[in-house]
């Protein structure tokens, strides 16, 4: 992730340094003073201006969702029901 929490100033105030990559030795390093979701709204603006494009990050369980409609759609019902359990079940709580 390329948005990181700064100690802050001031009672109450969330600060963040959203790092842009371009390359890999240029780096572009700014300093925002928002809540979590403008930080990454910010970083998305930053990127768009300096030509970099946005990528979509997925979460595991995002790509497990997409993963079980196939294996409905190919494989047995008790193949479907133990593949779920395995994904959805406590490991999946580990990376949300």
């Amino acid at each position: 992730m390329s948005v990181r929490p700064l100690p802050s100033t001031q009672k109450g105030e969330e600060r963040y340094q959203i790092d842009i990559r371009l390359g890999r030795k240029k780096r572009r390093k700014f300093n925002f003073i928002g809540t979590l979701a403008e930080a990454q709204l910010a970083e998305l603006r930053f990127k768009q201006k300096l030509g970099k494009p946005a990528s979509t990050s997925y979460t595991i369980s995002d790509l497990a969702l997409d993963y079980l409609e196939w294996v409905r759609m190919i494989q047995r019902d008790k193949t479907y029901r133990d593949k779920k359990r395995m994904l959805l079940g406590r490991a999946a709580r580990l990376f949300r």
